[in-house]
């Protein structure tokens, strides 16, 4: 099973359950699903495809989670950024995951329209609010359909990009498969 496939799955069966409340505000699962297959549309449409790194450094909020879903119902791969990164680190973990697109808050988007030398896929920026350059988050997702994508996803595709803290040398950029992020899943389940 993949990770968009588990969110529709929910959608279908307790659809009208919450499945995340952030500052008071639920969204059920109905209503992420669809939100997350409007943005999954909206990432293809600004030409993003299977395996094309997505690069997300977001405070905590329900765009996060939209953009990570949305990432793993394309077939393309979620590289979520700590949002300590300084510049130097962020410059680092763009050209060696070969990210495509960054979506981020406007407190952090500086960091990215400040970059002089871009990886060569680089396309554009989504922004989550008022920024001066970029493409607006709430947009971009609005004006799409919020039909299912289908991208043909298997469990041995590589769903994101962690990077690891280190000492010495620069992070290293771990791949999890949706196969992994399950098997994580279910061995804290079996812990607990």
């Amino acid at each position: 099973m993949t990770l968009g496939e588990i969110l529709t799955e929910r959608a279908t069966g307790i659809g009208g359950q919450p499945t995340i409340i952030y500052k008071d505000e639920p969204i059920t699962h109905a209503e992420l699903d669809n939100r997350v297959n409007r943005f999954a549309h909206a990432l293809m449409d600004q030409g993003v495809g299977r395996e094309d790194k997505v690069a997300t450094m977001l405070n905590n909020c329900h765009e996060f989670i939209v953009s990570f879903f949305a990432c793993a119902h394309l077939g393309s791969v979620a590289v979520p950024v700590n949002i300590f990164h300084k510049e130097r680190e962020l410059d680092y973990l763009l050209w060696d995951s070969e990210v495509v697109a960054p979506v981020t808050n406007p407190s952090f988007a500086e960091f990215y329209t400040r970059i002089e030398n871009e990886p060569p896929g680089f396309k554009w920026l989504i922004v989550n609010g008022e920024y001066p350059q970029g493409l607006k988050f709430s947009e971009v997702e609005e004006g799409t359909s919020g039909e299912a994508v289908d991208m043909g996803v298997e469990e041995e595709n590589v769903a994101e990009i962690l990077y690891t803290s280190v000492t010495t040398g620069e992070p290293k950029g771990v791949m999890l498969t949706h196969g992994n992020l399950f098997f994580h899943s279910d061995a804290i389940i079996a812990v607990l």
